[in-house]
């Protein structure tokens, strides 16, 4: 049996094939084109503009290496260090050959160190990481040489700030500790200065009164006996008589 072949179906592919290739052919057109008026206006130093420019050109080619690149260099340089990170590290990814993907980590590293001056040194050790994996890729890169023996040099002083600093807090802890311990002992001295005064305390008014009271009655006693002796002792005169001759009668 003889196969029948279908002219129509096979135009009907032919046609879809065509339309999807002329598609293509248009978007990547347009992309280029818009690569080309971001890199125009990159040049010009309109980073917004240029920006615009290769957003849109990746919105018809979301894979695109040169666009997440140029796309990382405008926003690196309207300080948009954040997103150009994320832009950077995409282009690397995506990159195919060594040398886009060492400059995609180069230009990353750059933007780790400006966004760690940004942000009190914090992220130096990013971008170390992003410069050696540039040389892991290209070795003889003088620029990311230079770059990270100054970004770790950076570091190294930014550790021996941190340490001191946190040598002086400790210090500054320590001498807080000391006080507080010194506080609690002259606390707990006075505490046992007051107990201790307490125990000397003046007596009562009731326990003054008291011994008062038994001053006078000892006085009083004495001043009985005395009157008790003087009278004995004028008994005993009368008795004996005072040793004296009487008295002549006129």
């Amino acid at each position: 049996m003889s196969r029948i072949f279908n002219f129509n179906v096979m135009k009907k592919i032919i046609l879809l094939l065509l339309v999807g290739l002329i598609t293509q052919i248009s978007i990547a057109q347009s992309t280029h084109k818009l690569l080309r008026n971001g890199n125009s206006a990159y040049e010009k130093e309109d980073y917004a503009t240029a920006a615009e420019n290769y957003y849109k050109a990746l919105e018809n080619d979301p894979s695109n290496v040169k666009g997440k690149f140029n796309l990382g260099n405008a926003t690196y340089h309207s300080e948009g260090f954040d997103e150009a990170v994320l832009h950077f590290s995409a282009a690397a990814e995506l990159a195919k050959d060594d040398v886009t993907k060492s400059n995609a980590y180069y230009n990353l590293g750059n933007t780790y160190f400006q966004k760690a001056q940004a942000e009190e040194g914090k992220g130096l050790e990013e971008s170390i990481e992003a410069y050696k994996n540039s040389l892991r890729l290209n070795p003889n890169d003088i620029d990311t040489k230079k770059n990270l023996a100054l970004t770790q040099r950076l570091l190294q002083r930014q550790q021996q700030q941190q340490k001191q600093q946190q040598q002086e807090q400790d210090k500054e802890q320590d001498k807080q500790d000391q006080q507080e311990q010194q506080q609690q002992q002259q606390e707990q001295q006075q505490n046992e200065s007051g107990e201790n005064e307490e125990d000397k305390k003046p007596e009562s008014q009731e326990e003054q009164a008291a011994k008062d009271l038994n001053k006078e009655e000892a006085l009083e006693l004495l001043k009985i006996m005395e009157e008790e002796e003087k009278k004995v002792q004028e008994k005993l005169q009368k008795a004996r008589g005072d040793g004296k001759k009487p008295e002549k009668d006129w």
